[in-house]
C-alpha cells in the first residue's frame, strides 16, 4: 500500500501465510478450494484464489484456517464469512478474495486437515 494512503480501519491488518480451506456453509465437507491467506484482521480475511469465478459479492462461505503445527497435532480456526470484494486479475498480482467475518472465528483443536480440496 502506498505510504501516503490513510487506512480507516477498526482493526489492524496482519500479513500471514496460513493455509485456508473454503466451503459452502450448507456443505462444509465440500471444499471449494484450498489456498493461502494473505492477511487477516479482527473483522476480515483476504486470501489468494485460483478460482475467483466461484465467488460472488454477498456470498456466504465457511472457512477453515489451518494453524501450523507438528504433524497430526494441527488445529484450525473456523467460522462464517461473507465475500465483500473480488480482486481483479493482473499480470503481476494474484486474484484475492476479501471476506468480512460474520462472527469471531472459533478454535477447533480436533481438525486434522480433513477440510482439503
Amino acid at each position: 500500500m502506498p505510504e501516503d494512503r490513510v487506512e480507516h480501519r477498526k482493526f489492524e491488518r496482519h500479513d500471514i501465510d496460513f493455509t485456508v480451506s473454503v466451503a459452502l456453509p450448507e456443505a462444509r465437507e465440500n471444499v471449494i478450494e484450498t489456498s493461502v491467506v494473505k492477511d487477516i484482521s479482527g473483522s476480515g480475511i483476504r486470501f489468494i484464489s485460483s478460482q475467483p469465478e466461484r465467488y460472488a459479492i454477498g456470498q456466504k462461505i465457511h472457512l477453515f484456517i489451518h494453524l501450523p503445527g507438528a504433524g497430526e497435532a494441527s488445529a484450525c480456526m473456523q467460522g462464517a464469512a461473507t465475500v465483500v470484494r473480488i480482486g481483479k486479475a493482473t499480470k503481476d498480482q494474484d486474484v484475492t478474495i476479501s471476506l468480512r467475518l460474520d462472527q469471531p472465528l472459533s478454535f477447533d483443536p480436533t481438525k486434522h486437515g480433513s477440510a482439503t480440496a
